[in-house]
């Protein structure tokens, strides 16, 4: 597992075309040994929407790679509704998800297509496929991911606030990301004279930032505040043990290079994707701002049987690295104990 956490250093942005079309077509030979067909999935988001030419420059492409796929054609059985879905512990399938990951240096997603929170069942509607190699793969075209994104956003305006952050973690970070994917392909397809694409994208901003208001406000505030030291801080338990555990946290997404792989370590992220998977093999316990009972980081710790709490609101700007906390996870408690010095 040491190994494991050192091949993951520095992993962001692709750097070439020919580093995301080998990351696609591995994605593509572990679909194929999960027995999916070419009808069975679609690559999505920012991967996606490079080969759209939304994105101009490789270096804009997260590795984290969105796979929507056909639930029902998945080898093994998966009966929970989590959003999203990785294969089973100590399986075959598990393995040959975690060493695509580990060789390309990508996080994947797989997202269930067609759900119960307003997502959309896009795989088989007119599929438009890329060839690469020997490879046909079918991708997520610009009508096709904002029309997913328009239905989540109007399935989340009615929900509330809790619910929204329970779903959708947002910093301005991520806030202004997503904005600028949207305005990207509202130019895009003014360019194509795409007005129905153009007309949903701008609709979506307009729902999107209704949303943000709803459960994020302070995001979208000019008021320049200094929050209170918070010292005790709650969230959602989403594996629990009986005793507290008492140590530091260490911040990867602050602190990278100052993590070592030669010990257990209570890891903080404001938002764990699967791209962040790797550090779970070498945790003593996950925390995380962003989430819920069934965000990516719950169904890892649920697999590993990992102590875990999500949806710690507040954790990112009151628990910094170095810092020692107990945790309760009884009761979804984190209480600071002493900075670092």
């Amino acid at each position: 597992m040491k190994a494991r956490l050192e091949k993951w250093r520095n992993m962001s942005n692709f750097q070439s075309e020919s580093e995301i079309n080998h990351a696609v077509l591995a994605i593509a030979d572990l679909m194929e040994k999960f027995g999916f067909q070419k009808t069975d999935w679609m690559i999505g988001k920012n991967v996606s929407l490079y080969f759209e030419g939304v994105f101009d420059s490789p270096d804009q492409v997260s590795k984290d790679i969105s796979v929507h796929l056909d639930k029902e054609k998945l080898p093994w059985s998966e009966k929970t509704k989590n959003r999203s879905i990785i294969p089973p512990s100590g399986s075959i399938y598990l393995e040959q998800y975690l060493s695509t990951q580990d060789k390309y240096k990508i996080g994947i997603d797989f997202w269930p297509d067609s759900t119960d929170d307003g997502t959309l069942d896009l795989i088989k509607q007119n599929p438009t496929y890329l060839r690469l190699n020997d490879k046909q793969i079918n991708i997520e075209t610009m009508d096709k991911y904002i029309r997913r994104r328009l239905s989540l956003c109007e399935y989340y305006l009615q929900k509330t606030p809790q619910e929204i952050m329970d779903y959708y973690y947002a910093n301005l970070q991520r806030y202004q990301a997503r904005i600028k994917i949207y305005e990207k392909i509202i130019k895009k397809a003014r360019q194509l004279g795409l007005k129905g694409v153009e007309s949903r994208a701008e609709k979506t901003i307009v729902i999107f930032d209704e949303i943000i208001k709803k459960a994020y406000p302070e995001l979208l505030t000019t008021v320049d505040s200094q929050d209170p030291k918070i010292e005790i801080l709650k969230g959602f338990t989403a594996f629990k043990i009986d005793e507290k555990i008492r140590g530091k946290v260490a911040c990867p997404e602050s602190n990278e290079e100052n993590i070592r792989s030669n010990e257990k370590l209570i890891y903080v992220f404001s938002h764990f994707g699967p791209a962040e998977t790797h550090y779970a093999y070498n945790a003593r316990a996950l925390l995380t701002e962003g989430g819920s009972i069934t965000c990516h980081a719950a169904i890892v710790a649920r697999e590993l049987k990992l102590p875990c709490i999500v949806g710690i609101r507040h954790l990112i700007n009151n628990i910094h690295h170095g810092d020692e906390v107990e945790i309760d996870f009884k009761n979804g408690v984190v209480k600071l104990i002493k900075n670092k010095e």
